[in-house]
């Protein structure tokens, strides 16, 4: 154990700022510690001086340094935590903190297109569907089948990703008067996300869908036209 956390390999090189502390036997150094890889930031994060671990699921596939902020966070905010407080005060105020935690929102604007249904005149390949309809919390999609996905402007509530059985969490919100986000979250077994974006010109709208569901689905990425009806 001690042979494969130490430095075997130099790795100056290295495109994460992390990634430069060396190299053991299939697990990489850390500026205090070592750190076990996945694929797009699946990692635990090891400090053996203070018997600490942190596991993280991430996606981080489009980004080469993805991993870094990652780091950043643990050694910048976790590192140092020795013990639960000890103080009764000291813990009500961290568990209040922690129950308060939450994905943020995106800024709702009260002006908005009204919602109705996109017919797709130059569909991308990769895109499963050829008409959106976007209602008050609920995205329809029309392909070779009828998929739902809600969503709120408030809250990030749970679904099921289309085509698929996965659980997930998504939340929308008209951004600007002519202009509609979408973001949703796969859980469970499953990482990976979808991001929708659409603006509305003259009753004609540009949509994109970028995803990283690769290993899921790997059609739900692409731009394509429509038309309002």
């Amino acid at each position: 154990m001690k042979a494969a956390v130490s430095r075997q390999t130099d790795t100056p090189l290295r495109a994460g700022r992390e990634e430069r502390n060396g190299y053991g036997y299939q697990v990489w150094r850390t500026r205090d510690g070592f750190s076990l890889y996945g694929v797009g930031g699946q990692m635990g994060i090891c400090m053996p001086g203070k018997g600490l671990v942190l596991c993280t699921l991430a996606d981080t596939m489009k980004d080469e340094q993805g991993v870094q902020p990652i780091y950043d966070a643990f050694f910048e905010h976790l590192s140092h935590i020795d013990t639960y407080p000890a103080s009764p005060e000291d813990r009500k105020a961290l568990d209040l903190r922690l129950a308060a935690l939450k994905l943020s929102c995106l800024p709702t604007c009260e002006e908005q297109v009204h919602p109705g249904v996109l017919h797709l005149i130059n569909a991308d390949p990769g895109l499963p569907f050829h008409t959106l309809s976007v209602h008050d919390h609920e995205l329809v999609f029309e392909g070779e089948a009828c998929w739902h996905l809600p969503f709120s402007d408030t809250a990030w509530i749970p679904g099921t990703f289309p085509q698929t059985d996965v659980p997930c969490y998504t939340h929308a919100a008209w951004t600007a008067p002519d202009t509609f986000c979408l973001h949703c979250e796969l859980t469970g077994t499953w990482t990976g996300s979808m991001q929708l974006l659409m603006v509305i010109r003259d009753r004609t709208a540009t949509l994109q869908v970028q995803s990283r569901i690769w290993e899921l689905l790997p059609g739900w990425q692409g731009t394509a036209f429509g038309k309002w009806s």
